[in-house]
């Protein structure tokens, strides 16, 4: 799922990355944005979190007009239809001391 939201990213490109920040002792935070294509890999992103001892922050989707259809991206709204699954999701998470939820 990550190479269809981050484009063109790259999986292995970023475990590498991560392998070398956490070897270099670098101080890393990560960001994980809710959106339609990705809400269900939020236990995925904590995992992540969990694996490199990094903080995690997960935020809200912004509307920055990229999409003509903003809120068909938009789990928080509480129209979604994917909306009841997405909030199960993060109460199911929300406990983790890595990660601090900006919703």
């Amino acid at each position: 799922m990550y190479e269809d939201v981050r484009r063109p990213g790259k999986w292995e490109v970023l475990l590498e990355n991560l392998d070398f920040v956490k070897d270099n002792n670098k101080e890393t935070c990560l960001q994980f944005v809710l959106q339609k294509n990705n809400f269900r890999d939020l236990p995925n992103f904590i995992k992540l979190c969990e694996k490199y001892n990094f903080r995690g922050y997960v935020q809200r989707l912004w509307n920055w007009n990229t999409w003509e259809n903003f809120n068909e991206h938009n789990v928080l709204d509480l129209t979604h239809e994917n909306y009841n699954d997405c909030q199960l999701i993060i109460e199911q998470c929300k406990n983790n001391k890595l990660i601090t939820f900006l919703l």
